[in-house]
């Protein structure tokens, strides 16, 4: 029997087929895998666009609630260390005000640790940061970490930072991209860190693809790092990075 095959790890929606792929977060002063980061994929590993294409509008929210409950139970049946990174939107959390989250955290057979949870909100997506800030100081409350994803591709900028207070930021690939090479995309670094690190924020680089990016984000200071020069998403497993020299 495939790994495809085993029962337990077929995730279906209203006959949509899903799955999961986790991609590893480093650390590089510890040496260590952070956490990993739960993406959505095809049954045989398709992108993202190829699930979301077969599911409803109106079951958008549901689906989302769905995804989330099976990455948190897949990552406890493979035990899997570090954090787990969630992608959760703005429309899933204001249809509920978190509470749904919330309650897979209450103690039972199949609860989760929000302490080990981070919930990532993507900064291009969240125009009504504010109007945010209520549930995730409630979500924050009952444990789970909160991280602002995609930071630097939208417009809100620093304002998100602050309605948010998040106790991460993921830079935005694009500005990642060639940081070495651009003065711009480093001066916007520069701002960015110095703001983090004013207001205790943990940084997180992603999408990193060269070693120059790698080493010049290392040398200003960054510590959490993730993308394909690592490890690149693992389907229905947890990949390690142990053979980089990083670690």
């Amino acid at each position: 029997m495939t790994l495809a095959q085993q029962p337990e790890l077929r995730r279906i929606f209203r006959g949509v087929e899903f799955s999961h792929a986790f991609q590893p977060i480093i650390s590089c002063r510890s040496r260590s895998i952070y956490g990993y980061e739960a993406l959505l994929r095809g049954p045989n590993g398709e992108p993202p666009w190829y699930v979301f294409e077969r599911v409803e509008g109106r079951d958008q929210v549901e689906f989302e609630r769905r995804l989330n409950q099976s990455a948190s139970s897949f990552s406890r049946q493979r035990d899997m260390s570090g954090y787990l990174f969630l992608n959760v939107t703005s429309q899933y959390l204001l249809d509920d005000q978190g509470d749904y989250l919330i309650s897979l955290a209450r103690p039972s057979p199949n609860s989760i640790d929000p302490t080990q949870v981070v919930l990532e909100i993507s900064e291009s997506s969240s125009p009504n940061a504010r109007d945010l800030a209520m549930i995730l100081n409630k979500l924050r409350s009952a444990g789970f970490n909160i991280a602002l994803d995609d930071f630097g591709a939208g417009y809100a900028g620093m304002n998100v930072l602050v309605d948010v207070n998040p106790d991460l930021i993921k830079l935005d690939m694009h500005l990642v991209r060639n940081i070495n090479e651009s003065g711009v995309r480093q001066a916007m670094l520069d701002s960015i860190l110095t703001f983090c690190e004013a207001m205790g924020v943990l940084v997180l680089a992603e999408g990193v693809e060269t070693e120059q990016e790698f080493r010049f984000l290392r040398n200003r200071g960054i510590d959490l790092f993730q993308g394909f020069l690592f490890a690149r998403p693992g389907l229905r497993t947890f990949a390690n990075v142990y053979n980089h020299p990083t670690l």
